[in-house]
């Protein structure tokens, strides 16, 4: 971490060039798979069914658009055979993605893993006797060797239902009456499985989302959505952090067809594997206001850190962002003060427009409905159900900096250190945050004690260094690691034992970053009002950006990214 030089502008080019040649022109035709077309890309604009084929071996396998959107997921009382488990729940899906069209058949298994466990051999028909872990595997198989921008997964429980019901509100995707003409299930008397798109689709292009096999889905069993998710709009469902079953859906050609309503659920172990049980695919795009594999984001600022990370023994920070992004040329807002600072970071704008003084942030509530709104606010609006928190040492930041009534949670430990990183670990144990801020303030304080650099300081930085490993074994822990844009930052630096002055040693401060679609390496010219850019982009909110924020993505922080303009709006 404290040896990062920045590259050449001319060897730069040449390795962007050379990687893109590889990712989307050699590596795709050395497999026999088509390139990805921008086409490809998630868009709010694509209609719902929109086909696309992409070749896999010597076959073309299509895939139809399933744009974002919201429904009641489950069954109303009044439907018949009913389960407990399927009390009705609103749904938000905040970003689309192409589904297979068909379910997985032995030949597209196959051309991918080089095997077919099928029970019935038959390559035109769908696979079966492939247990979840298989089908996992097959993903990560796959998304290897699909081009740059696409990735192979299984779909969300909620993601399923959503595709099946294809807008409708019915037992069946067709209606509420079963008809042994429109799906194989087992009035249709088949005896066995049917070769895709032997029946109709559904309205969106899907077939054989009732019958045929039943399909793994990604999510642990939860005994029924409002158990699991409460009463109000959820966004974006992922079912239980553990279990003992997984989800399959949409029944098979041995069950009744009542068994294969579009809200019925049904589960087994991930090692089951039987002569009914497949799989549908979907492929996720990356767009580009949309980072692949991030979820949440932890950022975690110390209080007076300047770019003296550099010079304190910080063994953890230089493990956690070895394959990370960094820059110790953020710079910050004049005056160099907290207040100013955190509230560039977390408002996207600079500190003369949010306005944010210390006395102010210890005395006066930020108000909810400024047109310079926070991050967290930004979230809540766009993600209902978002977990937002802020643990602080410096406890103006939640009583000044952060809005008040949009359902954050917020804790405190005022100049201790320790116990915010107790209070952080806690919390983790038992939530896994959209967004989790934390705020540590006793480097500052020795800052001012014995001087900014000086042998004081440089041990609470690293005493600091160890807090942070604990909270990143913390969300280690508890499973949102390998989902999670891991930040640390300062608001300045100092000078002497002050700050609020210009001098390098106070406006300029270290930013590092590290999680999924990251780059390694040197940051490229950044303001720390750009983190509140860079969290919606992390986040896929990078279009809910307000216009009101003069915040943007800096480039070298995400792959593919560079910075646009920054933007210029007038004070209002």
């Amino acid at each position: 971490m404290k040896k990062r030089v920045a590259y050449k502008k001319e060897s730069a080019f040449c390795a962007i060039g050379l990687a893109f040649l590889v990712l989307n022109v050699i590596a795709p035709l050395a497999h026999g798979w088509e390139l990805v077309l921008p086409q490809w890309q998630d868009s709010s604009e694509r209609k719902a069914g929109t086909r696309q084929t992409i070749k896999i071996g010597e076959e073309n396998y299509g895939f139809v658009w399933i744009p974002a959107g919201e429904f009641d997921m489950g069954s109303p009382e009044s439907e018949v055979l009913r389960l407990s488990g399927e009390k009705q729940i609103h749904v938000k899906l905040t970003r689309g993605f192409w589904a297979l069209e068909t379910e997985v058949t032995q030949a597209l298994y196959q051309e991918v893993t080089g095997r077919n466990p099928s029970y019935n051999n038959n390559p035109a028909l769908p696979v079966e006797c492939v247990t979840y872990n298989d089908v996992v595997s097959f993903c990560e198989e796959l998304t290897k060797r699909l081009p740059a921008g696409l990735t192979a997964d299984l779909p969300t429980e909620a993601e399923w239902e959503y595709a099946c019901r294809a807008g409708s509100k019915t037992t069946y995707n067709w209606g509420d009456k079963s008809d042994p003409n429109r799906a194989n299930v087992g009035e249709s008397k088949k005896g066995g499985l049917t070769p895709p798109a032997s029946y109709p689709a559904n309205a969106w292009g899907l077939y054989d989302m009732h019958g045929n096999v039943s399909e793994w889905v990604k999510d642990w069993r939860a005994e029924s959505y409002v158990d699991e998710y409460g009463s109000e709009t959820v966004v974006d469902p992922k079912g239980p952090k553990e279990g003992v079953d997984r989800v399959t859906r949409g029944g098979s050609w041995g069950v009744y067809a009542l068994v294969c309503r579009s809200a019925y659920r049904y589960w087994r172990v991930p090692e089951d594997s039987e002569n009914d049980l497949g799989a549908r695919i979907v492929l996720r795009p990356q767009s580009a206001e949309s980072p692949t594999g991030i979820s949440h984001v932890i950022f975690i600022g110390v209080d007076g850190g300047g770019t003296f990370f550099r010079d304190a023994d910080t063994p953890n920070l230089d493990k956690i962002f070895a394959d990370g992004a960094v820059t110790y040329s953020c710079l910050c807002e004049n005056p160099t003060i907290s207040a100013e600072n955190w509230g560039a970071m977390l408002h996207g704008v600079k500190r003369e427009i949010h306005g944010l003084t210390n006395g102010l942030a210890y005395s006066t509530p930020y108000p909810d409905d400024s047109p310079y709104p926070s991050v967290f606010r930004v979230i809540r609006e766009n993600m209902p159900g978002a977990k937002l928190a802020s643990i602080c040492s410096w406890n103006p930041i939640n009583i000044g900096v952060i809005e008040n009534g949009i359902g954050v949670f917020k804790d405190k430990v005022p100049d201790d250190d320790a116990g915010v990183t107790e209070k952080v670990c806690e919390y983790l144990e038992k939530n896994q945050p959209t967004l989790l801020y934390v705020h540590y303030n006793e480097v500052d304080g020795a800052g001012h004690g014995q001087g900014f650099g000086g042998k004081e300081h440089l041990a609470k930085l690293h005493a600091t260094d160890g807090y942070i490993q604990k909270i990143y074994e913390a969300a280690k822990k508890n499973g949102m690691l390998d989902s999670t844009l891991f930040i640390v930052t300062a608001d300045h630096g100092g000078h002497g034992t002050m700050h609020g002055g210009w001098t390098d040693e106070e406006k300029y401060v270290m930013f590092a970053a590290t999680g999924p679609s990251l780059e390694k390496g040197e940051i490229g010219e950044m303001e720390n009002r750009d983190m509140a850019a860079v969290v919606l982009y992390a986040l896929g909110l990078g279009d809910k950006q307000p216009e009101t924020w003069t915040s943007r993505v800096p480039s070298g922080l995400f792959k593919g990214v560079e910075a646009k303009e920054r933007p210029v709006v007038s004070v209002k």
